[in-house]
């Protein structure tokens, strides 16, 4: 069974919290009685948006909702947020990227019930770009050897 994830969505299903799967940001939506009570939420947020030009203002402020929204819902819950990753497809826009998670990092520091993981140096080669064997052939997308890397950074903010 795939664990539930609490990203945007669609209020059509209100018996469980949908993700979007298409990258597209929407308003977030999360019905008012959740079925679980998550003892931990991973996030994952930014990539896209900052890859189509979104600003890495807008992307905390959504950050920033959706803390809301979960912890409105679920206070106990903890949130586990992964840092917008470097990529080769999108190496032109990293400062923006970086700078969006210096913003949710800032907000992460300032509040409980938040972890940050950064997955950014870990996935640079000496050259200070990213190392083309964590990701697939569309520059985007990670290989099992990037997988790998994340769920040795992010296991220890699981337990």
């Amino acid at each position: 069974m795939e664990p539930a994830r609490v990203v945007p969505g669609s209020e059509s299903d209100q018996s469980r919290i949908r993700r979007v799967r298409d990258g597209r940001r929407r308003a977030l939506c999360i019905p008012h009685r959740l079925p679980y009570s998550p003892r931990i939420v991973v996030l994952y947020e930014g990539d896209n948006d900052i890859g189509r030009g979104v600003a890495p203002e807008k992307v905390e402020a959504d950050f920033e909702r959706f803390v809301q929204i979960v912890h409105g819902g679920v206070p106990q819950a903890r949130i586990v947020v992964i840092g917008v990753k470097p990529s080769l497809l999108r190496w032109a826009v990293y400062d923006n990227m970086k700078k969006a998670n210096a913003l949710m990092r800032a907000y992460i520091e300032t509040h409980k019930g938040l972890d940050y993981v950064e997955v950014g140096p870990p996935m640079l080669g000496r050259d200070g770009k990213p190392r083309p064997e964590l990701f697939v052939q569309d520059g985007l997308h990670l290989t099992p050897e990037g997988y790998k890397l994340w769920t040795g950074l992010l296991r220890p903010h699981l337990d």
